[in-house]
């Protein structure tokens, strides 16, 4: 008698437990999630003012979200290194996935450039670079970013 309880009660709280966790799920995913996809993609043929563009040597792309009243969601904020970078021809690219709400309106910010170079300090919390102009003079100090801005979610999508 006493193992057929202990053997009830295991069940029990294992039925318990599984309950729980779906409930848990179930109450985490209202159904108004949708994924959105970027491929952030630098192309090293384009040609600019700029005496040249060092493309090759960007190995860090800092991908932000921003709220209608421009404040980050930091939670989002992806941070990819050299190892998440590809290579394609004459561009890097990096694909960039993120689970926002649907009918809400987001900014997305993209910045790119040497990892650890000391011209420039993105703040992706307050979407602001600061310069130090005695180590911009290098070829490897190049940057490079972009923006969507007021983008309201109606469903999934990807965008490069």
């Amino acid at each position: 008698m006493k193992k057929v309880f202990m053997g009830m009660f295991a069940l029990a709280t294992m039925l318990l437990a599984t309950s729980c966790s779906e409930d848990e799920i179930v109450a985490q995913s209202s159904g108004n999630e949708v994924t959105v996809s970027f491929t952030a993609q630098l192309r090293s043929d384009v040609k600019t003012k700029a005496v040249g563009d060092d493309t090759d040597n960007v190995d860090k792309l800092v991908f932000a979200v921003y709220d209608e009243e421009g404040d980050e969601l930091s939670d989002l904020r992806q941070e990819l290194g050299a190892n998440d970078l590809t290579s394609d021809g004459n561009k890097k690219k990096a694909t960039i996935n993120v689970v926002l709400v649907k009918g809400q309106t987001y900014s997305f910010a993209f910045w790119a450039q040497k990892d650890n170079h000391a011209a420039y300090t993105f703040d992706p919390k307050t979407a602001t670079v600061t310069v130090d102009y005695s180590s911009a003079n290098d070829r490897s100090a190049d940057a490079f970013f972009a923006a969507k801005n007021n983008y309201t979610v109606n469903g999934s999508f990807e965008e490069t």
